[in-house]
């Protein structure tokens, strides 16, 4: 018996490391806000994501905006790279590649995007709640 206790002690501590290790959190996990610095925007309209990860990839989900879809996210260094579906006209559906930098580690994101017409904007914000 007490060798079946051991073997099983020991293998629930091989499934735990395994299992802590498939969901290791990024120092980016967490809950973001957005801010665009534009004219064309109001300040007080701010979208929040989600950034979490799952092994080696990183997912971020729009919480006031469940019609957006996020993929392709990819982090190289300081740089945070991924494209935004808007999908809430779909006669006009946008596509956002983003590029975002750590400006303070883990806390807060400059960064721009380019839509499919080649618009940019590159005055955002993003900041760690």
């Amino acid at each position: 018996m007490n060798k079946l206790l051991k073997t099983l002690a020991y293998s629930g501590f091989i499934s735990a490391m395994l299992f802590s290790h498939a969901n290791a959190a990024t120092p980016l996990t967490g809950l973001w806000e957005e801010t665009i610095i534009s004219d064309d925007y109001d300040s007080d309209d701010k979208d929040q994501y989600y950034i979490s990860s799952y092994g080696e990839q990183i997912l971020i989900n729009s919480v006031n905006y469940p019609d957006y879809a996020i993929g392709q996210v990819k982090q190289e260094g300081k740089k945070l790279t991924f494209t935004m579906v808007n999908l809430v006209d779909p006669e006009e559906t946008y596509i956002l590649n983003y590029t975002c930098n750590e400006t303070v580690r883990a806390k807060e994101m400059k960064c721009k995007f380019v839509n499919q017409k080649d618009e940019s904007e590159d005055n955002i914000i993003w900041k760690k709640k």
